[in-house]
């Protein structure tokens, strides 16, 4: 079964939110290309899909 990635972002306040979840990496990467773009305080990483919804330790 393939996994697919979702795209993180972390504020500027340390809240961290899932943007979007994306079927392959190099769409998510398109995708993280896009937001950082825009120019906002914001940190944003990709991580492979696991069973949780949770965001991932240490970010």
């Amino acid at each position: 079964m393939q996994r697919g990635f979702t795209l993180w972002r972390q504020d500027d306040n340390g809240v961290i939110a899932r943007v979007a979840r994306y079927p392959d990496q190099l769409a998510a990467e398109k995708a993280r290309a896009k937001y950082e773009a825009s120019g906002h305080k914001q940190h944003y990483w990709i991580e492979p899909d696991d069973d949780t919804c949770s965001p991932p330790a240490g970010h």
